[in-house]
């Protein structure tokens, strides 16, 4: 019988507070700042220099990396287990196995013959979204010491394609635009969102238009009235002052305010290197926020997406939306969490897996239905959805995951047009009869929906005995702290065993009841 050690609160409490600084800063209601920094919580990277290539998405992408894991505690652990002077991941790999590169391994499930733009893409983009794909299939984060600077165009090994010290599990969109013709957004920019999800989760990637008639002298401040075709610079959001004053621009825009940015043009440049773009500016769009966890969080990931942006999607306007992508299992494992791309807030959704699916017709539901489960996407962005109950899949089997967005418009789903153009699959969803209309094959890429597995089976679960001991106390809180905080990782049965409230996410609430 496992013995249970019950400790005063305000004992965990203290220990965990003298062990393991926290920062944390609170996005409640109502509480925002006139004014925010997160170089003031040592959540901001040094300034880096693109030199004479286009990889502005590289850096602000990097930036953004590296913020949220500074945040997380996971950089500080990084930066100590390689003896760095700071937290710098390298914008190269990204590039490489982004834009230059695609695996030329046949057995990859990312298999695209290895074409893409060669050296050429360390030249030939800028948007804010570029960079996403490619991390969310964990080709990388890498270390830049570990690899030359993006000025030098590096060719870099294949051995190296899905190397990582981070991986990307989520991101959340704003200002995405529904068109590219009439450059709607498929949400408006709401100014507080923004700054409550760079409070919750560090610095942020944006897009903005260049020019520098619209600069001040000093390079510090940037305003242009009149919203551009498209933008054709990316930079690393880092705060805002709402009371910057309006006169600080070489044109006046209507009123104070303006976002706080971190250029890549050396320090140099602006304010050594920072600089202000006005409220009113009206193109900064395609804001986004990351969220990097430890490359432990998930033994294994299938997928056939993996280009380097999730800047396409497609949905239904009469009805609801569904698609679903074919996999074929590589051992014995159980499916513990899926991941899918949407544009849009406030989606229901529905998680259902099945086996042994024929795909003959082009149906990834003609199989057995395995599980289901329900939920809502708040906002717009790439998110990893931990399943409540894990699935087991047996070697060889072939499974899907599809997810079915139940909202009549507005429900596009993520989908990649580099991706592998088998094996991933749509359709409209009737709400008024609950069932699928007929499933198509996706021709024009594969939607980005992905299944993450684990390998120890979950009936070995032992719920509290976080560190495996066989004895329930105040430690197991501390180590469930610092995996939370991003500092240190969980075995597979860490963290079955963590989650004690059964809700699917590992928590705070879930070391409360462990104190309990």
């Amino acid at each position: 019988m496992k013995k249970i050690k019950i400790f005063a609160f305000l004992l965990a409490v203290m220990t965990a507070s003298a062990s393991l600084p926290i920062l944390h800063v609170s996005a409640e209601e109502n509480a925002l700042p006139a004014s925010y920094d997160l170089r003031d919580y040592g959540l901001v990277t040094s300034v880096k220099d693109q030199g004479n290539t286009e990889t502005c998405w590289a850096h602000a992408t990097m930036a953004a990396a590296e913020s949220n894991m500074l945040k997380t505690r996971l950089g500080y652990q990084i930066v100590k287990e390689n003896n760095l002077k700071e937290l710098d991941l390298s914008e190269a790999h990204l590039v490489w196995f982004g834009k230059c590169k695609w695996s030329e391994d046949e057995t990859d499930p990312l298999y695209h013959k290895g074409n893409n733009e060669g050296v050429m893409g360390y030249q030939n983009t800028y948007d804010a979204l570029n960079g996403l794909g490619s991390l969310a299939a964990w080709k990388g984060v890498q270390l830049e010491k570990n690899f030359p600077n993006v000025t030098e165009t590096p060719k870099i090994d294949e051995s190296f394609r899905y190397t990582s010290y981070a991986h990307l599990q989520n991101a959340t969109f704003f200002g995405i635009e529904r068109s590219s013709e009439t450059k709607e957004y498929c949400e408006p920019i709401n100014k507080d969102s923004i700054k409550k999800c760079l409070m919750e989760n560090g610095a942020m990637v944006v897009s903005y238009y260049d020019n520098t008639a619209f600069f001040s002298k000093d390079v510090v401040s940037c305003y242009c009235p009149e919203k551009q075709a498209d933008t054709n610079h990316t930079v690393t959001l880092i705060g805002w002052d709402d009371n910057y004053s309006r006169e600080n621009f070489t044109t006046q825009p209507p009123e104070d305010g303006a976002w706080l940015c971190k250029n890549s043009w050396g320090e140099d440049s602006g304010n050594y290197g920072y600089f202000y773009i006005s409220y009113s500016d009206p193109n900064p769009r395609r804001f986004v926020s990351l969220e990097m966890e430890a490359t432990d969080n998930y033994d294994s990931v299938y997928q056939i997406d993996g280009g380097e942006s999730l800047n396409s999607g497609s949905g239904n306007y009469l009805y609801g939306f569904a698609a679903g992508n074919v996999f074929t299992a590589r051992k014995d494992e159980n499916i513990v969490a899926v991941s899918f791309g949407n544009w849009f807030n406030d989606i229901p959704y529905s998680i259902s897996i099945y086996e042994n699916v024929d795909t003959s017709n082009s149906n990834p539901t003609n199989g057995k239905l395995l599980y289901t489960q329900d939920g809502t996407s708040e906002l717009a962005g790439y998110h990893t959805i931990p399943l409540k109950n894990p699935v087991s899949v047996a070697e060889g089997t072939s499974f899907s995951v599809v997810v079915t967005i139940k909202k009549i418009d507005n429900n596009w789903l993520c989908r990649d047009s580099s991706g592998r153009q088998t094996n991933s699959f749509w359709a409209s969803y009737n709400l008024d009869t609950n069932s699928y209309n007929t499933w198509y094959s996706e021709t024009s890429g594969c939607y980005c929906i992905k299944a993450f597995t684990d390998d120890t089976p979950e009936s070995s679960a032992t719920l509290g005995d976080v560190n495996g001991d066989d004895v329930i106390d105040v430690v197991d809180v501390l180590v469930l702290n610092k995996y939370l905080l991003g500092v240190s990782g969980l075995s597979d049965a860490g963290r079955v065993n963590s989650d004690v409230n059964h809700n699917g996410q590992l928590e705070d609430a879930d070391a409360m009841m462990i104190l309990k």
